[in-house]
């Protein structure tokens, strides 16, 4: 390399680095790099491949002139870049330069095919994080002495975006933490779980900038999964999902209690089949197991990332950091939930307590009223029961109350309330229904009917039955007092016909009666 040329190296070089010393904005630093290479070495086209997520591709595209190239072929720069890495072997840490064959460089420059190339890898602590080419329209254009400048600027370009990146991934860093922690004292402070895991499914979203993300919760008795929110699903979708544990991806998450990253299913054959394609357009999921006390609850699923990427080991990594935190709030909040449940659980059947039972009616007489809907409230009383529990002990009459709480379940909707008014007194209330639910009432009457109720060891059994009554808002009361008295009215009218019937309250103005239905 002959003394003046080293010498104008050596001092761009130099103020290359102080130019780049205070400067971490990385697409500004590769920027300027290529800018202070042609100053140093004449090159018709300039181009900075370095690896991003697993792949070579264009970072910079410079010419002499210094204006960025537009009208390149995506195909040209590929089979340049693939011609390069094949013939200079950068497994092997060397620079090379060669005349460019015709086939690979034609349209690269509008009316011009480039005639010499030089490249050389960009090693970042002993790996290899790119390619430094550059070309000219010229046939031997370059000597040994370019190749070895070209190699000298290529370490120090490797150093100064090391820095950058590195820079770079700690101000990442520090603000994911910034982030999580006060994501942390956010999610800390909800203890309603819907609204907790709601918060939880956006903040995963906006994490990992996820389009979709749901929330899966298991059913231990049937050991499925079932989604409880979610992000970028349609409701069709989180009402009807159910995931068995050990099937599908979340399945197998559930199952195994480990995390799952798939940056790419095509690629894992064994996952090909797993995919869900009326939950997932995209190929690339993260799916973490919620686990509460080293016990699976569920699993946080994340997919199709907004920037058109994959889903990587640090992007697991951070949502596993959140959902760390996140299972905490969880459990706080289900813990919360829980004991409101007891505050207005009744013990031993496990429905709703009287106290319950009078506020959600209120409330549910109001919903009524301001949208015009029906109410029906039925009370219910099981027969001679007194007699029962004198003749086969309280704990057999208690069972009886069990089973019947059963029974009562399994002829309502979800969305229905059944509480213990008192004793062996019982109140349905069922949401935007009308005198149908007089059929309600007779499947119930009829089921228990049909029971038997074992009274000792040698089996023994005895058939109980019930009483009901029926009132309906607004047709038959004006609040929620009145309701009571209504279906209170009924039932009694009920008992005193000979039990064992529904009677249906019907309000005929000023002369309000009864009408009995056996």
């Amino acid at each position: 390399m002959e003394k003046k040329h080293k010498l104008i190296a050596s001092d761009v070089l130099f103020e290359l680095a102080s130019l780049t010393r205070h400067s971490f904005n990385y697409q500004q630093v590769t920027k300027l790099i290529m800018d202070k290479l042609s100053q140093v070495i004449d090159y018709t086209v300039g181009t900075l491949f370095l690896i991003e997520e697993g792949e070579m591709v264009v970072n910079v595209k410079h010419n002499s002139t210094r204006a960025f190239l537009t009208h390149t072929r995506k195909e040209t720069i590929n089979k340049i870049n693939e011609y390069t890495q094949k013939k200079c072997e950068l497994s092997k840490t060397k620079s090379i330069i060669y005349e460019a064959p015709e086939a690979l460089t034609e349209d690269l420059v509008s009316g011009n095919r480039i005639g010499s190339i030089i490249a050389s890898p960009l090693i970042i602590r002993e790996e290899i994080h790119g390619i430094m080419l550059i070309a000219h329209y010229n046939k031997q254009q370059y000597s040994q002495e370019d190749q070895s400048l070209l190699n000298v600027f290529a370490n120090h370009a490797s150093i100064i975006i090391d820095n950058v990146l590195l820079y770079a991934h700690a101000e990442q860093r520090m603000l994911e933490l910034s982030v999580l922690h006060e994501v942390g004292k956010a999610l800390s402070s909800i203890l309603n779980l819907e609204e907790l895991l709601e918060k939880i499914a956006v903040n995963s979203s906006e994490l990992v900038k996820a389009e979709r993300v749901s929330l899966m919760f298991l059913n231990e008795k049937k050991q499925v999964l079932y989604i409880k929110t979610a992000v970028g699903l349609s409701k069709e979708i989180i009402d009807t999902t159910e995931q068995p544990v050990g099937e599908g991806i979340a399945g197998i998450v559930a199952r195994k209690a480990q995390i799952l990253t798939i940056p790419d299913i095509e690629q894992e054959r064994s996952l090909q089949k797993l995919k869900n394609g009326a939950m997932y357009r995209s190929s690339s999921f993260v799916s973490l197991p919620i686990i509460i006390r080293r016990k699976v609850v569920g699993v946080l699923n994340v997919s199709e990332k907004t920037t058109g990427t994959n889903f990587t080991a640090e992007d697991a990594e951070l949502l596993d950091t959140f959902l760390n935190q996140a299972t905490t709030a969880i459990e706080n909040a289900i813990l919360y939930h829980n004991m409101e449940q007891l505050a207005v659980t009744d013990g031993l059947t496990m429905v709703y307590n009287h106290r319950y039972f009078q506020e959600r009616l209120e409330k549910e007489v109001r919903r009524a009223e301001r949208y015009s809907l029906s109410l029906t409230l039925m009370m219910l009383d099981v027969d001679y029961f007194k007699k029962y529990n004198d003749t086969y002990g309280h704990p057999k009459g208690d069972v009886v109350l069990k089973e019947i709480t059963d029974i009562l379940r399994e002829n309502v909707r979800d969305f229905d309330v059944i509480a213990r008014y008192g004793g062996e007194e019982f109140a349905v209330i069922l949401p935007n229904t009308g005198k149908k639910a007089q059929d309600v009432a007779e499947r119930m009457r009829m089921a228990v009917a049909a029971t038997d109720f074992p009274v000792n060891k040698d089996g023994k059994v005895e058939r109980k039955t019930i009483s009901i009554g029926v009132a309906t808002y607004p047709t038959d009361a004006e609040d929620d007092l009145q309701l009571i008295d209504r279906a209170d009215e009924a039932l009694y009218i009920a008992k005193e016909s000979g039990r064992n019937l529904v009677i249906v309250y019907q309000s005929q103005g000023k002369d309000d009666n009864v009408s009995l239905t056996k």
